[in-house]
């Protein structure tokens, strides 16, 4: 075969492999919340609850969208489970913000947002290395198709009888 061949199939190679990686790297960042137990406590005590789901190791911090919770401290107890010991607060605190429910979906809404805008910058350079691993299979197919189509007829394909590259 032709080092052209080698050379276009070693870049579709290292091309995919980039894809591959950076999908399992992209897939591997998101945590996702299984269960929390206990599932309730008292107001104005401190309790120790276990996160368990997937991913959840690196945890660093808890995020709550209303006030009367605070996380004292977050413990790794192995990928999927984290252990947390939660202030809950008295009373009066914990439904200062149930009164204005516009603001907590304002929040929630605001969260949500970053979050997909953070999405969508992330995925574009997979986006455009998936594109360009598409458009490397698609010359690799013409180029294999050209290579049977010279050893059915009993010799290699010379240079002038090769396709003419484009580019991309």
């Amino acid at each position: 075969m032709p080092a052209a061949i080698f050379a276009r199939l070693k870049n579709a190679l290292l091309v995919l492999l980039v894809l591959w990686v950076s999908t399992t790297l992209a897939t591997a960042a998101s945590p996702s919340l299984g269960a929390i137990r206990p599932v309730g406590a008292q107001r104005g005590t401190e309790i120790e609850v276990t996160l368990s789901g997937a991913r959840l190791g690196d945890a660093k911090e808890i995020f709550y969208y209303q006030p009367g919770i605070t996380t004292v401290s977050l413990a790794r107890v192995d990928d999927n489970t984290v252990k947390a010991k939660l202030k809950i607060a008295a009373a009066g605190a914990a439904t200062a913000n149930l009164a204005n429910p516009k603001k907590n979906l304002d929040q929630a809404s605001a969260a949500k947002a970053a979050a997909e805008k953070t999405l969508a910058e992330k995925r574009a350079p997979i986006d455009a290395a998936l594109a360009r691993a598409q458009a490397l299979k698609i010359e690799l197919d013409a180029i294999s198709a050209e290579s049977k189509r010279a050893s059915a007829k009993g010799g290699l394909a010379t240079a002038s009888s090769a396709p003419a590259q484009t580019t991309r």
